[in-house]
């Protein structure tokens, strides 16, 4: 049975930096059984502590929500891990690193080295609106993100870009992940459903149900409130005759409402694994309905209708951000 050991520091070749569950079976599935033995993980408390556990070589980034006033102490503490962390993880001047170049979180530790962009599901696609600074103090430079930055050496992506896409102005490596999970070993497979905490029982449950809700963290977001969340799902669910016994509901991992609570007699989901994975283990999905998540697209190819609500049934995340359009080459 494949199993990921402890390995030295100069021993790792290669560096993934993930802060969700996609862009980490993205890697997972890219990378060759040996490839990973000699992976260093940078990842974020949204992953489980199963899923943790089981990787040894890693380091967990905690996101630092600090106060507006202790705002400049919080980036001095950005800037001396900037500055130490070639000590602290040396390897980083020499390894293949693949990364979220979004994510705050990594910024100390990707900063000044030449990485490969993963790609963060079908929102890739829609044209980045922001760039963040690294450091606010002493006149540290933007950075631009999304592939944007003149360190990224290419972006993977699960499709071509949009002719006029922003995607297009650096080069860029397709992947199929149906096609990667075939080709993989049957080891390499165990793997993966164990490091996730996947079983025979949680696919049945996907099985069982002829419909899927995919819900989002928008409250936790503070894009809107619990009640306006609540209430949007509650519509979609009217709307769209969604039976309780038919009708699995799958949270985001970063999600606490309580859906039990609100939506009795349904099925929720909650462990913390991509959407992907279940639909790479041959699940049977007939309807899927969504706000705006991207992951539900990948139920398509099983013959699953695909339900876009967008900002349809929610006045609140209609006037914040418009009619949520549906990404390039996802429809």
């Amino acid at each position: 049975m494949f199993k990921l050991e402890k390995i030295k520091s100069k021993d790792v070749k290669r560096v993934c930096m993930a802060h969700t569950v996609y862009t980490l079976l993205q890697y997972l599935l890219i990378s060759s059984e040996e490839e990973l033995q000699q992976t260093f993980f940078f990842l974020s408390t949204d992953f489980s502590p199963h899923l943790l556990d089981r990787l040894p070589n890693k380091y967990v980034c905690y996101p630092h929500k600090a106060p507006f006033l202790l705002r400049p102490f919080h980036n001095l503490l950005k800037l001396f891990r900037q500055c130490t962390n070639k000590i602290t993880y040396p390897f980083l001047k020499h390894a293949e690193i693949y990364a979220l170049d979004h994510a705050s979180l990594f910024f100390p530790y990707l900063r000044g080295y030449q990485y490969i962009q993963l790609e963060d599901g079908f929102g890739t696609y829609s044209p980045p609106n922001s760039t963040i600074a690294t450091a606010r103090l002493f006149g540290f430079p933007l950075e631009k993100q999304w592939g944007r930055s003149k360190n990224c050496r290419y972006r993977l992506l699960s499709r071509d870009p949009a002719p006029d896409s922003y995607l297009c102005r650096k080069p860029y490596c397709k992947f199929d992940l149906q096609k990667l999970w075939s080709e993989s070993s049957a080891q390499k497979k165990q793997f993966i459903l164990d490091l996730f905490d996947i079983s025979k029982e949680d696919l049945a449950i996907f099985d069982r149900c002829e419909n899927i809700l995919l819900t989002q963290c928008f409250s936790e977001d503070y894009m809107i409130t619990e009640q306006e969340k609540l209430a949007c799902y509650h519509a979609i669910i009217e709307a769209h005759q969604l039976s309780p016994q038919m009708t699995l509901i799958k949270t985001h991992p970063r999600e606490t409402t309580d859906y039990e609570s609100n939506f009795p007699g349904f099925t929720v989901y909650r462990k913390k694994v991509p959407l992907e994975l279940m639909a790479l283990n041959c699940i049977r999905i007939k309807k899927a309905v969504t706000v705006s998540s991207t992951s539900v697209f990948i139920l398509k190819r099983s013959g699953a209708e695909i339900i876009w609500c967008g900002s349809k049934f929610s006045p609140a995340l209609e006037e914040k951000y418009g009619k949520l359009g549906i990404p390039f080459g996802c429809n």
